[in-house]
């Protein structure tokens, strides 16, 4: 058994390494947040631009570090640096992922630095170090999700505050992409909100806040198991497709109406959770 063989099999990865490398060779890189942008398109990442002003961000500038584990391809790290003036770092196990970000990080003009590293294993650099950590589709991955967040834990200062979101597979959505998918499902831990805030609480967090987020994104489905052009990954991006058409009709009201929809268990598609390190780690 090889190291990154063992390290799986401690972790309980349901996904692996192997298939987020393959993922992200086949995908272009994704365009950069740009807050202003009040298309119907841009309608997801405003909505996280808004909760992170209000629930995550305390302070900004170069004496803010933040780090995200996970961060292959994501445009999190970048938009922290423009609009933050924060230092910023991305961790990830797949090489491939790390190149990406690089050349995101490069394309965009931000002197990040990025750590191909495992998460269970912080690398010395980055223990205790950070102000913030965030993490977008990553600890629910993992069978042991308290210990995720333990070792994601070891990298913030004490009175650091950690983001994490995962898609909420025990509503709708769920039920969906096990239709649509099975074996992407199964690369999930199904966790509701309640199972997330408490798995902060048990790894040692203080939960400042903790909901479900978001009406309906339909637009997380994911059929990625299925080859590139067959039959198959065709007619589940069709019925995909429609699901997303109703999630846009959803967010059109909400832009005509001045307000979001309420959020349920049932029809969310995320759950998040900010929580703070309180003591200093043993």
């Amino acid at each position: 058994m090889t190291a990154r063989d063992l390290e799986t099999a401690v972790s309980g990865d349901r996904a692996g390494e192997q298939y987020w490398s393959k993922l992200w060779s086949e995908s272009d890189l994704p365009r950069p947040v740009d807050p202003a942008d009040t298309s119907l398109r841009n309608h997801l990442r405003r909505s996280f631009v808004r909760y992170f002003d209000e629930h995550l961000v305390t302070h900004r500038g170069p004496s803010a570090e933040l780090i995200e584990v996970g961060c292959a391809r994501s445009v999190w790290p970048v938009h922290f640096a423009w609009a933050y003036g924060m230092r910023v770092t991305g961790l990830d196990y797949s090489a491939v992922g790390c190149e990406q970000s690089r050349a995101m990080f490069a394309r965009d003009g931000v002197a990040g630095e990025v750590i191909h590293g495992d998460l269970f294993a912080p690398p010395a650099q980055c223990l205790d170090r950070f102000d913030y950590l965030l993490s977008f589709g990553v600890v629910e991955h993992f069978e042991d999700t308290v210990g995720a967040l333990v070792s994601m834990a070891r990298m913030v200062k004490p009175g650091g505050r950690i983001y994490t979101l995962i898609p909420n597979q025990v509503g709708a959505m769920g039920a969906v992409q096990k239709r649509l998918d099975r074996a992407f499902f199964d690369m999930h831990v199904p966790l509701d909100e309640p199972a997330l805030r408490a798995a902060h609480e048990r790894a040692g967090l203080a939960v400042l806040d903790s909901r479900y987020f978001m009406a309906t994104n339909f637009g997380v489905l994911n059929h990625s198991t299925f080859a590139t052009g067959s039959t198959a990954a065709r007619v589940r991006a069709a019925i995909r497709q429609g699901f997303v058409a109703a999630s846009a009709g959803v967010w059109l009201g909400e832009a005509m109406l001045g307000r979001d929809w309420p959020t349920s268990r049932a029809l969310s598609p995320y759950a998040v959770c900010v929580a703070e390190r309180r003591t200093p780690r043993s």
